[in-house]
């Protein structure tokens, strides 16, 4: 005992200050370890991936094309028409003209003529031209086809075919002003052209 060498009282307290510093630290160390990859787990799984940008498809507004012509107007299928008409050809004669749509170009124009010289009967087919569109104002509907009219008279009865061409005007809303020209495909039996002009109320 008399070997020890003597330490003062401060300096014992302060190895043991130094002693107990130390025994903490080394049980800290473990608790640190177990901590540390736990929050580095839960960063992982709460931050999210920044690498990956998310894409934003552009909305592309589509640009109307206002080249393109308005669509034609339905023709008016159904709408017929019956009134009176002036024939002038060889002779004036005054009857009924008619008109029954029976496609939506296509009409059957059935007529009569009283004349001087008898009666001139028939039909014709034609195809009608629609020009108006759906915001047009145009009236005029031009028509092309064939006629077939038997005149009778003096007891004779001719047949002939023919070529017509003509237009309808709408006037009204039910009243239609039309005008044809025939041209007979044969003279050998005295046919002439003739000029029919007449109007027409829609039924």
């Amino acid at each position: 005992m008399d070997n020890i060498p003597y330490l003062p009282r401060t300096r014992v307290i302060t190895m043991k200050k130094n002693v107990v510093a130390l025994t903490v630290l080394f049980a800290l160390i473990p608790a640190f370890s177990f901590i540390k990859p736990a929050q580095a787990q839960s960063q992982v799984q709460i931050s999210p991936n920044t690498s990956e940008t998310p894409q934003v498809k552009p909305e592309i507004n589509p640009v109307p094309n206002t080249n393109v012509p308005p669509p034609l107007a339905k023709p008016e299928v159904g709408k017929n028409t019956i009134g009176p008409s002036i024939s002038l050809g060889r002779g004036a004669a005054i009857g009924v003209d008619s008109r029954f749509g029976i496609s939506e170009n296509l009409s059957l124009r059935p007529f009569i003529y009283f004349g001087n010289g008898g009666t001139d009967f028939g039909t014709a087919l034609t195809y009608d031209i629609n020009l108006r569109t759906t915001n047009s104002s145009n009236k005029i509907t031009p028509f092309i086809g064939g006629a077939v009219d038997i005149a009778t008279g003096n007891n004779t009865s001719v047949t002939t075919a023919s070529l017509v061409a003509g237009a309808e005007y709408e006037l009204t809303e039910t009243i239609q002003l039309k005008g044809a020209i025939n041209v007979p495909l044969s003279s050998g039996q005295g046919q002439s052209a003739n000029v029919t002009i007449g109007a027409g109320f829609r039924f």
